[in-house]
Parts: structure tokens; C-alpha cells; sequence
């Protein structure tokens, strides 16, 4: 399946139509909203943020690849949720004290007042920057992961990393 933006988009709209009208009787889910290629709403007494993105189902790796492939750059991010499974095990396989640092930074990068939505630093960069700082250093300081995270994120622009398929970046 190529082309998300010719399907994507109406099948959230009535996933969210089909799970407002299961929960309207229950008060803590609530704020259903499109928000991109996304559905997104507030769950329990928290109003814990849920983010609900779909993607289609793939043979093999190959198949996954090759639908990549015949997709324009510009759409590719459609794709994401491909990765979800590889991404929560690559961050879950870090070191504690490395873990800690990402829960930091993510908690200081909530708090930032960013000049806008697209500004904004998804949770999975954060992740990466911070285990890409931790394998410049090999250090188990959190102190100084943190540092050098927040040094990455100062030269951003001129920031380039390569990841291998075994986790390691140069």
C-alpha cells in the first residue's frame, strides 16, 4: 500500500467517529482530533496524551523496503509506524543511566516554549541525541550525557549521524 494520503486520512476520521462513539459514555476519554497523520486524545483522569498513527501491515522487510521506495521523499514519514516495534527496542536496550538522561531531556524539552509545532522535537530524536551523546562519551555520568546531548542540540544544524542496523552511529 502506497499513497497513505489517498487512505490514510479517511480511515482515521472514522476510527475517530467509531472510538468517540464507544467511549462517549466514558468521561475520561476525551479531545478526539486529526492532527496530521495521526489521531490523537486524552485519556483518564491525567489526561494522558495519546497518539494513535496506523500503517499498514508488510509481508517481509523487502516488501516494506520496496513500498518505501516507489514513495516520494516528502510522504516517506508515512511510514514511521513501520518502525514503531524496532524503535521501542532500540531505546528499551539502552543503559539505565542512559534511559534517565532521555526521561531528563524529554521532561526539559516539555517545558521549552518552542517557536512553533514543526520546531518542536518529536520524542524519538530526543532519544537518539541523547543515546548518540552517551556512545561519543561511553560515559555512565548522566551529568555529562546531558551535557554533551544539550551541545549537540546547540550545533543542531550541522549535526549528521549515521545509524547501522546494529545500533551504532558514526
Amino acid at each position: 500500500l502506497v499513497n497513505h494520503k489517498k487512505w490514510l486520512i479517511p480511515v482515521l476520521e472514522t476510527l475517530s467517529a467509531v472510538l468517540e462513539f464507544q467511549f462517549k459514555p466514558n468521561h475520561d476519554v476525551k479531545n478526539f482530533k486529526l492532527n496530521g497523520d495521526q489521531l490523537c486524545f486524552n485519556l483518564g483522569e491525567n489526561n494522558h496524551k495519546i497518539r494513535l498513527q496506523l500503517s499498514p501491515v508488510f509481508e517481509s522487510k523487502q516488501d516494506l523496503w520496496m513500498s518505501i521506495a516507489k514513495t516520494i521523499p516528502v510522504e516517506r514519514n508515512y511510514f514511521n509506524p513501520s518502525f514503531a516495534k524496532q524503535a521501542l527496542d532500540f531505546v528499551s536496550q539502552q543503559p539505565e543511566h542512559v534511559k534517565i538522561t532521555i526521561r531528563l531531556v524529554k521532561y526539559w524539552a516539555k517545558r521549552q516554549n518552542w517557536s512553533s509545532a514543526l520546531a518542536t522535537p518529536c520524542d524519538y530524536l530526543l532519544e537518539l541525541t541523547v543515546i548518540h551523546a552517551h556512545s561519543l562519551l561511553k560515559s555512565d555520568s548522566i551529568e555529562e550525557i546531558l551535557h554533551n546531548t544539550l551541545e549537540l542540540f546547540a550545533h543542531f544544524g550541522e549535526l549528521k549521524v549515521l545509524w547501522a542496523d546494529n545500533g551504532s552511529a558514526r
